[in-house]
C-alpha cells in the first residue's frame, strides 16, 4: 500500500525553514568547535559560511520540495537570492524598529524579552514575505 501524504505548500515551506535554521546554527557551532574563536572576526566569518550553506539548501529544497519546480530557468537562482536579501532586510529593519520602539517607551520588560519578542516578530514577517516572494515571483 502506497501512502502519499499531501502536505500543503505553506507547511512544506515552514519545514524547509526549520531545516535551514538547523543547518545554519549547526554548521556555525561545528565550525566554532573545530576551529575556535581565537580572533573576534571569526564568528562573523563562520556565520557567513553557515548562512550561505543554509541559503543554498533553502534554494534547492524550496525549488524541489516546497514549490515542486521541475524546469530550470536561468534567472530563478538570481531571483531567489534577490528576494532572500529583500526578506532579510525587511526582517532586520522590522525587528530593529520594534526593539527600538519598545525600548524607547520604557516598557517594563527585560531587554532580553524585548529583543526576543522583536526577533520573533521579524522572523514571522520575514517568513511571510519570503513565502509570498518565492511563491509568486521566484518559483511561479
Amino acid at each position: 500500500m502506497k501512502f502519499n501524504l499531501v502536505i500543503p505548500k505553506f507547511i512544506r515551506f515552514a519545514i524547509v525553514g526549520v531545516i535551514n535554521t538547523i543547518i545554519d546554527l549547526g554548521l556555525l557551532n561545528i565550525l566554532i568547535s573545530i576551529f575556535g574563536l581565537a580572533q573576534p572576526f571569526l564568528f562573523s566569518f563562520y556565520k557567513g559560511i553557515s548562512f550561505i550553506c543554509a541559503l543554498l539548501n533553502s534554494y534547492f529544497m524550496n525549488k524541489r520540495f516546497t514549490f515542486k519546480v521541475k524546469e530550470n530557468k536561468k534567472y530563478t537562482f538570481h531571483l531567489f537570492i534577490f528576494f532572500s536579501l529583500v526578506g532579510f532586510i525587511i526582517k532586520v529593519v522590522s525587528y530593529s524598529l520594534l526593539f527600538y520602539i519598545l525600548s524607547a517607551n520604557q516598557i517594563s520588560l527585560n531587554t532580553y524579552i524585548i529583543a526576543t519578542l522583536s526577533g520573533i516578530f521579524g522572523t514571522i514577517l520575514g517568513f511571510l514575505i519570503n513565502y509570498i516572494n518565492y511563491n509568486y515571483f521566484v518559483f511561479k
